[in-house]
């Protein structure tokens, strides 16, 4: 008996509603009078599809007597030592540096040891690699459409089933591109940010690059692969200029780098370069017409958004350079063992009476981030852990790479990855996904 069909449909399901924000909020935080987005308490609809994933992965283990083969044994130790202790000793640091009279810091480990369930779970599931690489690639493809339709019509509708806030560009607090005395929304997709979907969009992108170039057979005498082909191109469309409407500088950097690394490693693995640079060629031509056509005709907001002269980007650029300071002052508090695993801002309320901003927020970089609430000592294993993964991602399949390449330059220039559950489980969402290159060279859609 086994529970491996179920658990595949389920697994690719979570996949494509990932971007979905659904939650019950059960208690709102607050700091020092000024609510608090990172300290509220909620339940996410994504959330029970994931513990249910996690259940039944742990009955399957059972039924097919994979515990007592693999997981508990002796040998399985001897063979894997790198990866059992990083697992244990990370979790126990976690546990060190766990706030226990801070509900926000349980929330957030328990999030964490929730993503690292599905990193795990998609390592030993029975899910092919392009179809895992499909179902968040077709969500990418909603997000899009959502893109393009918000920045179109300059409002976004509130829906609480769908867990999407009403955003007005003329409303304060809403993220915005100013032209002169214009306020043009950014898009936000299913997500709380602009950067948020930026950064979705960014490494799905990436992804359509692999399908395109690798998940179809390249024969375009068989009308069904030319019809593949042709849709495939289409989304990745839709996909780019949901990158570009949402006006995120991380996701414009983290996309042409991630793009260039997929290039130059997409080169040295092709057998047939002649086939490789002819695809290549095309889809350059047709991406860069795609954004050519957006610069010719929103050019003033570009140039605004890449300006520092604007009040909006003077403003931002003031914000990070803040944030910086804030979270040397942060750290070296607390160097080695940082403040506690997802509360920054309540240490950020501690230090400063009032926020800078009008609110409290992470800093907008990962890796400072995580340096500042686990410490030195937590955050080397954190990279041991993520670096360990990518080695084993690399040696199974290199064209991979760039995907994490994308991710690891996103979170350069936003915190989402770390500090929102959606981020936190689309970081190991996406090294799982990698996992499963190990068991096809190769595939077919």
């Amino acid at each position: 008996m086994s529970l491996s069909k179920p658990l595949n449909i389920l697994i690719l399901l979570l996949l494509f509603l990932l971007p979905w924000q659904t939650r019950l909020i059960y208690d709102y935080g607050w700091l020092n009078g000024v609510y608090n987005e990172y300290t509220t308490l909620s339940f996410y609809g994504v959330e029970i599809l994931l513990w249910l994933i996690v259940l039944l992965t742990g009955i399957n283990f059972f039924l097919e007597k994979k515990i007592t083969k693999t997981m508990f044994t002796k040998k399985y130790i001897q063979d894997n030592p790198r990866r059992f202790w990083s697992v244990i000793l990370f979790l126990f640091f976690l546990i060190i540096f766990h706030n226990s009279g801070q509900p926000a810091s349980a929330q957030f480990l328990t999030r964490l040891f929730g993503g690292l369930c599905l990193a795990v779970v998609l390592f030993n599931s029975r899910i092919r690699f392009y179809h895992a690489v499909l179902a968040l690639w077709c969500g990418g493809i909603i997000q899009g459409l959502l893109a393009v339709q918000q920045f179109l019509s300059q409002r976004i509708v509130g829906n609480k089933w769908l867990g999407m806030s009403a955003q007005n560009p003329y409303e304060s607090g809403v993220s915005v591109v100013q032209n002169m005395s214009e306020r043009w929304l950014r898009a936000y997709g299913s997500f709380g940010s602009p950067n948020a979907l930026g950064i979705y969009l960014a490494v799905i992108f990436i992804l359509g690059l692999i399908i395109y170039f690798y998940g179809i057979n390249n024969d375009w005498r068989k009308a069904k692969y030319f019809f593949m082909r042709v849709g495939v191109f289409l989304g990745q469309i839709i996909i780019l200029s949901g990158i570009i409407l949402s006006f995120s500088r991380s996701a414009w950097l983290g996309v042409c780098l991630g793009s260039l690394f997929f290039i130059f490693f997409g080169f040295k693995i092709q057998q047939n370069k002649k086939i490789f640079i002819l695809n290549l060629v095309k889809s350059l031509i047709i991406y860069g017409l795609v954004v050519g056509w957006f610069f010719c005709y929103l050019s003033p907001l570009f140039l605004s958004r890449l300006s520092q002269d604007n009040y909006l980007e003077k403003l931002s650029i003031n914000q990070r350079q803040t944030q910086i300071t804030e979270a040397k002052n942060i750290f070296f508090s607390h160097p080695f063992l940082g403040v506690g695993a997802g509360i920054y801002t309540i240490a950020l309320a501690e230090n400063y009476s009032v926020p800078s901003f009008g609110f409290y927020e992470p800093i907008h970089n990962v890796y400072f981030l995580i340096l500042a609430e686990i410490g030195l000592i937590g955050f080397l294993f954190w990279l041991f852990i993520c670096f360990t993964a990518i080695k084993k991602i690399a040696t199974d399949n290199l064209i991979y790479l760039p995907v994490i390449f994308t991710l690891f330059i996103t979170g350069v220039l936003d915190h989402w990855l770390w500090s929102m559950f959606t981020g936190l489980m689309f970081w190991w969402v996406v090294i799982g996904v990698g996992f499963l290159t190990k068991k096809e060279k190769r595939g077919k859609i």
